[in-house]
């Protein structure tokens, strides 16, 4: 069972939508995330850090993020967070954080369905001169095939 559920992700987001929405001119990464660490008590596991390195918590509301920048709700600039009028009307409607966040999710994946046909429409309409050609390994008519696993080969 995952530390972290979308209830909980959810919570993140929602204080920090209201951290933000106090903040219209936007607010520094850091603060914002300090600010919504005050706001919420904190399990072991969450003060916990990553073995790569990290705050546990704080890797996990950044990450979280991108889903409502994705979404249209948040904006990134050089490390200045501030919340969209689309956001802030996500924020007021929907109260329950797991639906914020399964709606904020629904739109990064709706976002990035868009990227892959678009990535694939433009790489038919015009050639990738820089592509190289694939690498066919050919095999040696002298090499004896290998079996395949969980068959028998004949013996010879």
């Amino acid at each position: 069972m995952p530390q972290i559920t979308r209830q909980r992700t959810g919570e993140y987001l929602r204080i920090l939508f209201s951290i933000l929405s106090d903040h219209p001119d936007g607010m520094q990464a850091g603060d914002a995330i300090a600010a919504v660490a005050s706001r919420l008590t904190l399990t072991p596991y969450e003060e916990g850090e990553y073995e790569s390195g990290g705050r546990r918590f704080v890797k996990i509301l950044r990450f979280a993020t991108v889903d409502c920048v994705k979404a249209g709700w948040l904006v990134k600039n050089k490390g200045l967070w501030t919340v969209t009028p689309a956001g802030l009307k996500a924020y007021a409607e929907l109260k329950d954080p797991t639906a914020f966040h399964g709606e904020a999710f629904r739109l990064y994946h709706e976002w990035r369905r868009a990227q892959v046909r678009r990535r694939s429409r433009d790489s038919r309409m015009k050639p990738n001169w820089r592509r190289k050609p694939p690498i066919v390994a050919l095999r040696s008519p002298t090499r004896r095939r290998r079996s395949r696993p969980g068959k028998r080969s004949k013996p010879t």
